[in-house]
């Protein structure tokens, strides 16, 4: 499993490192994957990550600012049900 595994399954085709990630309104980055989950360093940290559920409370911005993918609204979070997600 990894970063594969998170684009078939939920939908992310887009889905990399790098990409500016805020989980639950706290902004970091993605900076890997561990299995089906996505590593994040949030801002203000210089060391440790966190690892979060690809689909929990997220937005996904590319480095120009525009989102790839939000979680937060019950949009996203019905097209992640119909995905077969939690």
């Amino acid at each position: 499993m990894g970063v594969d595994y998170i684009r078939e399954h939920y939908g992310m085709p887009w889905l990399k490192r790098g990409l500016a990630i805020t989980v639950a309104g706290r902004p970091g980055k993605v900076v890997g994957f561990h299995g089906p989950w996505v590593r994040v360093r949030f801002e203000g940290v210089k060391r440790g990550t966190v690892v979060t559920h690809p689909c929990w409370e997220t937005v996904y911005a590319t480095t120009d600012g525009d989102i790839s993918g939000d979680f937060t609204t019950p949009q996203g979070r019905d097209a992640e049900r119909e995905r077969g997600g939690e």
